[in-house]
């Protein structure tokens, strides 16, 4: 199974991707927020995926953060919603937004979602607030740019502590995962 690509970004069309990794050239499907992501620094991309195989064809999703993914795996499990409908979830919600739109039981919230009509939107709700506690809901109701950043830095064979420290200087409040990882990168070059 293919979890992650580095490499750098060939073509992008829509939000699909073109992800050259050592020669070879990935297509995948991003969320808006990892479609943001691979624009800031086309050369440098890092995408978490989740590699769907079927009879007849192969699909890569991919996610800006781990816990993006997490998500959409949890969301796809719901009866009725497949990846390009939980991509289209979680490219209209952050998973912030999700989690607090399935906490307060707001149907009409996840209706807004291209595609999502009002009993697909009921069964995520159900179903979501189950699985919500298994997906850890708290990660996702804060601000995560910090924790993102050290693990993407973990992600590029920098060591936690010294990925955790190096974060721990350049954080500020409002700052992008993309931010802070290449502040910490100019940081810890210095």
């Amino acid at each position: 199974m293919i979890v992650r690509l580095h490499g750098k970004l060939l073509s992008l069309s829509g939000a699909k991707a073109v992800i050259d990794v050592s020669g070879v050239g990935y297509e995948v499907d991003l969320t808006t927020t990892a479609l943001a992501s691979v624009s800031l620094d086309p050369a440098d991309v890092v995408v978490h995926t989740h590699h769907v195989t079927r009879e007849d064809s192969q699909q890569l999703f991919g996610f800006a953060t781990v816990d993006e993914r997490d998500l959409f795996r949890e969301v796809i499990k719901i009866s009725g919603v497949g990846p390009r409908l939980g991509l289209a979830v979680l490219s209209a919600m952050t998973p912030a937004d999700l989690s607090r739109a399935v906490s307060e039981r707001d149907v009409k919230t996840i209706q807004r979602v291209p595609g999502i009509g009002k009993k697909t939107a009921e069964r995520i709700v159900l179903d979501m607030a189950d699985r919500l506690p298994a997906f850890d809901a708290t990660t996702v109701l804060g601000n995560n740019a910090e924790r993102d950043a050290v693990r993407a830095l973990v992600a590029l064979e920098y060591k936690d502590s010294i990925a955790q420290k190096a974060v721990s200087e350049v954080a500020r409040d409002g700052a992008t995962v993309e931010e802070l990882v290449r502040d910490a990168l100019r940081r810890m070059a210095s």
